[in-house]
């Protein structure tokens, strides 16, 4: 799995490692027992630098790699070894290596990173102040739902070179949110599942079938 530095600490990676989980993920560099001797500083080392440490019982990487900024990774998922990873730099593709728990974690941050950055824009919570905290965490709230319906929605279109879909998703729906289209979509009365040979809308739906690989009929 993968967790960002809100999350991330050598405890945690430890506690479910017992538990048979295993993960990675940016951390803190001043988070409790990560190794100092591991950061790098950006102004000491050039682009694509990276050092790494391995703890005493071989379960945990701690390692720091200076991409555009300084990146602090441990991972109990990963071995030490070292990958490569295409950055671009102005109008030219470059190629930088990296150790392989940044690489891995680079592939897979889609879930995390990728949410926060684009929580973040059109945000409804930030930005703003409440006297009332509760109003800023619904508000916050809206923001997670939002943006994991367009993540949701990019899949399943396959619109995952589209550079613009995020702005036009907003405004697709703003303008069904304003002009009342939302009341039109499928409930759950209309829900149909992939094992029933007609998807004809006039076919009623059992209640207690299982909802594991439902398709949404429109």
């Amino acid at each position: 799995m993968n967790s960002d530095n809100y999350y991330t600490s050598v405890q945690l990676l430890d506690a479910l490692r017992l538990k048979g989980l295993y993960g990675r993920g940016t951390v803190r560099k001043s988070s409790a027992h990560f190794p100092r001797h591991v950061v790098i500083e950006k102004k000491d080392y050039t682009r694509g630098t990276s050092r790494q440490a391995v703890s005493v019982d071989r379960n945990m990487i701690a390692a720091s790699w200076y991409d555009s900024s300084i990146v602090t990774v441990i991972s109990n998922a990963d071995t030490s070894t070292v990958a490569t990873v295409d950055r671009q730099v102005r109008s030219e593709k470059r190629t930088f290596s990296a150790l392989t728990c940044i690489k891995e974690y680079n592939a897979n941050m889609q879930g995390v990173d990728r949410l926060d950055q684009v929580r973040g824009r059109f945000s409804l919570a930030d930005g703003h102040s409440f006297k009332k905290w509760f109003k800023k965490l619904g508000l916050a709230l809206v923001d997670v739902a939002r943006s994991n319906a367009y993540f949701t929605r990019k899949m399943a279109l396959g619109l995952a070179n589209d550079c613009d879909s995020h702005r036009d998703f907003i405004v697709q729906l703003s303008s069904e949110l304003l002009s009342g289209k939302w009341k039109e979509a499928p409930s759950e009365r209309r829900m149909f599942y992939t094992n029933v040979e007609s998807l004809d809308a006039s076919v009623e739906v059992d209640d207690e079938m299982s909802p594991s690989s439902a398709v949404w009929v429109a």
